[in-house]
């Protein structure tokens, strides 16, 4: 199973459209904030800040988009995620990291086999396409990234940034090798 994750990192845009030329997904997912302006179907839904679907879902269905599949938050052993009201929440185990990297867990438990991941870089001076400042936080979390490495190798590619020197980029030709 095919996966796209794409989170918010300026030119995160260009990049699903790149990765988008490479193949088609069988599955969506959108990290936090950037699914309210991703006009296309969404799968999986995710963040750590899972407060926030309620306002996201609005301003994603006063924009005319379809709803979101699932929505996912993350179960950590230190961080207790709080109760989200009238809706759906579903969660899965993972020990830190960003929201980009709580995707990729989310996408691996539901079997995805080849992942590919736009806009999600780590770099702080990328920050965010909605925002005009560097992403100060993005450091804190590259060590979640480089422990999770072992089940992403072979399964998780990205477009740019420290994921890629990380994990390398996607081909067309990984894309559709058997796994």
């Amino acid at each position: 199973m095919r996966a796209l994750i794409f989170g918010r990192a300026k030119g995160v845009w260009e990049e699903v459209e790149a990765a988008q030329q490479l193949c088609s997904y069988d599955a969506i997912t959108a990290v936090g904030r950037s699914g309210i302006d991703y006009p296309g179907p969404i799968d999986h839904w995710v963040t750590w800040h899972s407060l926030n679907f309620a306002s996201w879902i609005t301003q994603r269905r006063e924009k005319g988009y379809p709803d979101a599949g699932k929505l996912w938050s993350g179960i950590h052993r230190k961080v207790k995620q709080p109760a989200t009201p009238n809706l759906e929440l579903h969660h899965v185990p993972c020990d830190g990291g960003s929201s980009g990297m709580l995707a990729v867990a989310v996408n691996l438990s539901v079997g995805a086999t080849h992942i590919v991941l736009a806009g999600i870089p780590m770099d702080p001076e990328r920050g965010h396409y909605d925002e005009d400042r560097r992403w100060v936080d993005g450091a804190n979390y590259l060590d979640s990234w480089t422990k999770f490495k072992p089940q992403m190798d072979g399964k998780v590619k990205s477009m740019s940034g420290w994921t890629n020197a990380l994990l390398g980029g996607p081909t067309q030709e990984w894309l559709f090798t058997l796994g």
